[in-house]
């Protein structure tokens, strides 16, 4: 077990990591305290991109947006933070090709593509790269 733990704190001695960290992490925890505040919307989401179970992915889904935020922001685990931020990133890129816009409510709007295709790319490089110098894990 303390291998698996070492591999996930594992990181660099990068500076430059914190920006991907940043770039990933605020948005997530926007978006996943989003989710939580207003079921309603994300159900109409859930259902309309047919992802399974929507009852259980209700809470489920926008509690492991803020938790991998957090993981992110401060940099503690921060790969399986990057790779629980990369697989709700994936389900919202699924769901962007399969939504129309149209069917939403006008008060509801679908953030551009560019934001999942983003935060996808920087949790990517944060499993790939580790959390950097200025992160929890390096201070361990």
């Amino acid at each position: 077990m303390n291998d698996l733990i070492k591999i996930f704190r594992k990181t660099n001695d990068s500076k430059v990591t914190i920006a991907p960290r940043l770039i990933a992490a605020l948005p997530l925890i926007v978006i996943g305290i989003g989710h939580l505040v207003d079921l309603g919307s994300f159900r109409l989401i859930l259902e309309g991109a047919g992802i399974p179970l929507p009852d259980v992915n209700l809470v489920i889904a926008p509690v492991v947006e803020v938790t991998a935020g957090v993981l992110l922001l401060v940099g503690l685990f921060a790969r399986a933070g990057g790779l629980a931020a990369a697989s709700t990133m994936v389900v919202a890129l699924y769901s962007h090709a399969v939504i129309n816009p149209a069917t939403l409510p006008e008060t509801m709007a679908m953030p551009p593509l560019i934001l999942p295709l983003v935060l996808l790319a920087s949790a990517l490089w944060v499993v790939y790269a580790g959390a950097g110098r200025w992160s929890m894990d390096s201070k361990v």
